[in-house]
């Protein structure tokens, strides 16, 4: 099948996302997206194996115009972009809130200072502090696992559960070995974050061709 759009920047990254989300569940079904001369028009063609090729086609052919089905491609591709943005978020989130929540439970007079004057000392309690943290370590390390599954390697992955021990053990020591298990934590971490996001540039998920 082969629909075509207008080509625009917001209507090629609407079906970049339609593609990313549609390939999690139709692994069998090959998505092609191109543009040819004169580049008025990007062409995005649907192609299946033969035993799959009438119920493709049913579902997006079938019970709906043309017209009707391209807004529906383009709508997938916007939903799933806004949940993309709702990872970003969790994503950046999770690092944040661990070395926050280790930074916290160091008791710096600075941090005591800053919390004391917004009136939020209670979350210095290691009763709330320690859950949230795990929380937090838990979170990244997730999104970490997710960039693992992407481009598979596991460098990255190995070093975020070394950032998130080191985090959690912070809290749990005290003096120079909490502030130095704090620093090394939060070192890693961005090691392993910076390596995560090469790792996913290099690999064949930001190509334009997906099966």
């Amino acid at each position: 099948m082969l629909f075509t759009f207008q080509n625009t920047e917001i209507i090629a990254h609407a079906l970049m996302d339609f593609i990313r989300f549609e390939q999690q569940c139709c692994k069998t079904i090959t998505y092609e997206l191109r543009a040819e001369p004169p580049h008025t028009e990007l062409a995005l063609q649907l192609r299946a194996p033969a035993d799959l090729v009438s119920s493709v086609q049913g579902f997006y052919m079938k019970t709906r115009p043309s017209s009707e089905t391209q807004q529906r491609i383009l709508a997938t591709g916007d939903v799933f972009r806004r949940i993309g943005i709702l990872k970003s978020l969790g994503e950046m989130t999770g690092p944040l809130g661990a070395i926050l929540c280790a930074v916290v439970c160091l008791g710096l007079p600075v941090v005591s200072g800053v919390l004391g004057v917004a009136g939020i000392n209670f979350l210095m309690d290691d009763r709330l502090l320690i859950p949230y943290e795990i929380l937090c370590c838990g979170a990244f390390l997730w999104s970490f696992e997710r960039g693992r599954q992407k481009h598979g390697n596991f460098i990255a992955l190995l070093l975020a559960f070394v950032a998130a021990g080191m985090l959690i053990g912070s809290m749990l020591l005290s003096g120079t070995r909490s502030k130095a298990a704090v620093l090394i934590g939060c070192i890693v971490l961005i090691v392993a974050a910076t390596l995560n996001q090469v790792f996913l540039k290099g690999c064949s998920c930001t190509t334009y061709h997906h099966e």
